[in-house]
């Protein structure tokens, strides 16, 4: 397109770039109907979507067009629909220094939340729903802090019985319980050094929030069973997807290891908040899940596309990982096999 914006687009669509640019900037971004000029100056219907993003430390508006007009059925190559395609090739996979993709303008805002607190030894808490990557914004706060060379330990305490649960985290002497065979060292003493992920913190039993208070507060424990006073140097991170506050108030969450642990809190935002990133996603485990099964997708119909697009995806990235990975398996040739899933949405 070698003409202006405004060239191609009829006189009652047509506003400046100011008031476009300050539009797009203050909402984000925006969905309306235009009215394009062709070639031979008919008028032809399409849908826009326009983004307010940043590339490479520039601020852009960048604009999707797709027609609305009805064409014949006869139309493009012999034996082909006249369908759009989102091809995935034309995607860059953008990623700042955490190693994670993104050009949402919020979730930027969480990645620099991450840059700023990697190289300290602040204990963070990264709350939000299930599925939105708290263990990637954890391993990326790891990444770029001092601690990178030395190991990162996660622990899931909703997966853990109780009665283990103090085994697990602070180790056992022989002969502290029936079973204790042998000593055990826990995954406090495994990081030392390094950084431990408590994921699902709100699991953790309350029976065992003063002992991890106190590594928190002194650095030091006794194994189950022991008397020797351990020293750890370990940076702690949590994550929950649980109201902490609420369980507080509830009797089942200790008020000052919530105020210990959210010394420095990030906030990871659900899939439906950050939607201008679902083509990036979606290109990303396309070509995960390709060369793994040896596939070579390569496009999305775009009516495919918006229906993602649309999708609210209660269960965030891992449901939009899924729901790729379950069409990879069912695509044959370049093209994503979505219908499993569209037909899903339309029961």
């Amino acid at each position: 397109m070698d003409q202006p914006l405004n060239g191609i687009l009829a006189h009652s669509d047509q506003e400046s770039w100011s008031e476009r640019w300050t539009r797009v900037k203050s909402d984000g971004q925006r969905e309306l109907q235009y009215s394009v000029k062709t070639a031979d100056d008919q008028l032809v219907p399409v849908k826009a979507r326009e983004f307010f993003l940043t590339l490479d430390g520039n601020d852009a508006v960048c604009l999707f067009w797709q027609s609305t007009a009805k064409t014949d059925a006869g139309a493009g190559k012999a034996g082909q629909p006249n369908q759009e395609r989102f091809n995935l090739e034309e995607i860059n996979l953008q990623q700042n220094s955490s190693g994670i993709i993104s050009k949402n303008r919020k979730y930027r805002k969480v990645l620099k939340q991450v840059e700023q607190v990697a190289d300290t030894h602040a204990t963070v808490l990264i709350e939000g729903e299930t599925g939105t990557g708290k263990e990637l914004l954890a391993n990326a706060i790891h990444n770029l802090s001092g601690r990178r060379k030395s190991p990162f330990v996660k622990v899931n305490c909703a997966a853990i019985p109780e009665h283990l649960a103090g085994s697990e985290l602070f180790g056992h002497e022989k002969g502290a319980f029936t079973g204790a065979f042998q000593r055990k060292i826990g995954r406090f003493e495994m990081a030392d050094g390094g950084t431990l992920l408590l994921d699902e913190v709100g699991e953790l039993p309350i029976h065992l929030q003063p002992k991890l208070l106190r590594v928190l507060q002194e650095g030091e424990f006794e194994r189950l069973g022991g008397n020797k006073t351990i020293k750890i140097n370990v940076r702690l991170i949590a994550a929950t997807n649980r109201d902490l506050k609420k369980m507080i108030s509830e009797g089942d969450f200790r008020e000052d290891l919530y105020f210990r642990l959210s010394v420095f809190p990030i906030y990871n935002l659900p899939l439906r908040e950050r939607k201008d990133d679902i083509p990036l996603l979606a290109k990303f485990f396309i070509e995960k899940f390709n060369q793994k099964m040896g596939r070579k997708v390569k496009q999305i119909s775009g009516e495919d596309m918006k229906v993602l697009m649309n999708y609210n995806f209660p269960g965030n990235i891992r449901e939009l990982e899924n729901i790729i990975e379950r069409a990879i398996i069912l695509s044959k040739g370049d093209e994503l096999n979505l219908r499993p899933f569209l037909m899903q949405q339309q029961q």
